[in-house]
């Protein structure tokens, strides 16, 4: 339903605009994700951060997982 109204022979016109605009020949997937990384990083940092401590505390619990830095922790959330 979302392309009803989307002229496909646009795209192309348009992904050239931007690249003119931007200098960004990224493609658009690969803009989302990191858009999506970069809001984590910089919006979303102390609700991280707190996930990354509350993660860390259920780790010490766990003989298996007390190796796990918090580095390693944040790094793994981030990424989800």
């Amino acid at each position: 339903m979302q392309g009803l109204f989307v002229d496909p022979e646009g795209e192309g016109p348009l992904t050239r605009l931007w690249e003119e605009l931007t200098g960004d020949s990224r493609d658009f997937d690969t803009l989302v994700l990191e858009a999506k990384h970069q809001v984590v990083r910089e919006l979303l940092g102390s609700e991280l951060n707190r996930l990354v401590a509350l993660f860390v505390t259920v780790c010490e619990r766990h003989r298996r997982h007390r190796d796990d830095t918090r580095h390693d922790l944040q790094q793994a959330l981030a990424a989800a």
